[in-house]
């Protein structure tokens, strides 16, 4: 990896760049209070995340947020919220969380119009981004320069081994958890210390607050002592940080272009490769991704209930969504070993009694202790078995409609290429897009 001073030096904003966001915010600030002041709204826009906290890396996104009385009904402020953010984002798209938003671009900058509830410390929150604003004015508060650039640098390390990101195709930890993991360590290099030293799970706040937790990473929001901010990070996650800190502090993490293309293909392993692909809606990636991983999750379970025996998966999603699972059989094997109950158990009668005159490939028969069967069954593919158990399944309400159009190929014998398999075949532990 590159010497991280020389990173930050090159993903640091420059003071073009700051002097655009300024005058970018600078134009959003007078339209929002232009389109209040007309219409009597008690709101006002509030400047949120890693630019308004100086924590942002090059290119960074611009958040504004709109935070209205809490004396308006929800759907007041929601549409309200719609109508000024396409005031100031004359083509931008509505999106929706859990409140809907707008988002688009100013000067090639992505920006993102968020309408929330005003919220004091300490003060019950009516919607979940209500607490944003105070996100920011206590980061504000706890670093000064130097420590902004501490957090950048830990930003740049988790970006470049892959763990930086809280939504759900990442899992992975927050801009404002870096910032929370400066503010209570210290600095970069104590940061990637405690990773490296660290066993079991991650900590931060008092036993009182965390210990009502279980989570693999557990670190308590200092503006609501009931939330756990790192409730997002997967326990993968949180293991590559540890692992990679290790490496790191050894001279040992690799340069990424080591491995960057490199694809080591399976057919050595003797295993089998499919890939279901389904059309990609046109929804958030916190909508989505929660019902990839159903999906996947319901194939890798058809796949075990009849013997196919998966092996190991990748998903990907772009123009498409790929699921890549390897399995050690290409077919339900035609034998199946059914296995009975103890000999010591009344119940080994009843199974015998069943077996004994049913056609059958070998048995009743005993193992050590146990009663066995073996059974014939047809020879079904990957493809039949998978498309008939997904009938029943509901792998999601924006995809399940998409299962019978569902593609199902082996890319070695098609030829056809997939980002999912990209990512299965250069799977290392260290496996991440530079910054």
């Amino acid at each position: 990896m590159k010497d991280i001073n020389e990173l930050l030096f090159l993903f640091r904003p420059d003071s073009a760049e700051e002097e655009s966001i300024r005058k970018i915010t600078d134009f959003i600030f007078e339209k929002i209070l232009s389109y209040c002041r007309d219409n009597n709204i008690d709101a006002e826009p509030v400047l949120v995340g890693s630019v308004a906290k100086g924590t942002n890396l090059k290119d960074g996104d611009i958040d504004v947020f709109v935070r209205f009385d809490r004396k308006y009904a929800r759907a007041k402020m929601e549409k309200w919220g719609l109508s000024i953010g396409h005031i100031v984002l004359r083509d931008g798209k509505e999106k929706y969380a859990e409140h809907p938003y707008v988002t688009g671009f100013m000067n090639e900058k992505k920006v993102d119009i968020v309408p929330c509830y005003r919220m004091d410390q300490g003060e019950k929150k009516l919607s979940s981004v209500d607490r944003t604003p105070l996100h920011t004015e206590y980061v504000k508060s706890k670093l000064n320069l130097e420590g902004k650039d501490e957090v950048r640098k830990l930003k740049l390390f988790m970006k470049y081994i892959g763990v930086y990101g809280a939504d759900a195709r990442i899992s992975g930890f927050s801009g404002y958890i870096c910032e929370l993991l400066i503010i209570n360590m210290g600095d970069f290099h104590r940061t990637i210390e405690a990773f490296a030293a660290m066993r079991g799970k991650l900590v931060i706040g008092d036993p009182e607050n965390t210990d009502s937790f279980d989570s693999p990473a557990i670190v308590i929001d200092p503006t609501d002592k009931t939330r756990n901010a790192a409730a997002a990070i997967s326990v993968e996650n949180l293991s590559r940080m540890k692992f990679c800190s290790r490496l790191y502090l050894n001279g040992r993490l690799p340069e990424y272009n080591q491995y960057n293309g490199q694809r080591k293909d399976t057919k050595d392993r003797g295993t089998n490769l499919s890939i279901f692909r389904i059309k990609k809606p046109d929804i958030m990636d916190d909508i989505l991704y929660p019902q990839v991983m159903r999906f996947k999750n319901a194939i890798w379970e058809i796949m075990e209930r009849n013997d196919l025996r998966p092996v190991s998966w990748e998903v990907c999603v772009k123009d498409h969504i790929d699921v890549v699972i390897e399995s050690e059989n290409k077919a339900v094997p035609a034998l199946k070993i059914h296995q009975g109950p103890p000999v010591d158990e009344p119940s080994s009668l009843d199974f015998y009694n069943k077996w004994m005159n049913m056609e059958i490939s070998r048995g009743p028969y005993i193992l050590g202790d146990r009663i066995y069967v073996d059974l014939i069954r047809q020879q079904k593919s990957i493809d039949d078995v998978v498309r008939e158990g997904l009938k029943n399944v509901n792998i999601g309400k924006n995809i399940d409609d998409q299962k019978e159009a569902m593609e199902i190929f082996d890319p070695y014998d098609t030829g056809k290429d997939s980002c999912a398999l990209d990512l299965f075949l250069s799977k290392f532990i260290f496996r991440a897009h530079p910054p």
